[in-house]
């Protein structure tokens, strides 16, 4: 339902942390009409939030997406790297 809003809501842009076996961001930002790039993969630490929790400390795979128009300009560090 958030994704769905801030397409609905005709930004230019939309930008997304997710976990990165998540395949589901990319089909209902094209069922939208917007165009996907992964901005960032990286780990993400999360912390024991509840009691069944039981490492002190844990890392998630996580992408930040940036979805956009198409024909939208890409990020200014890819068309350096295209140049």
């Amino acid at each position: 339902p958030l994704l769905e809003l801030a397409f609905s809501l005709g930004a230019t842009a939309v930008h997304i942390l997710h976990s990165a076996k998540a395949r589901h961001v990319q089909a209902i930002a094209r069922d939208n009409g917007y165009e996907g790039e992964i901005m960032l993969e990286t780990e993400f630490r999360l912390p024991p939030t509840y009691a069944h929790h039981t490492k002190g400390k844990a890392a998630t795979a996580v992408r930040c997406w940036r979805f956009h128009l198409p024909g939208d300009a890409k990020l200014i560090e890819d068309e350096i790297e295209e140049a």
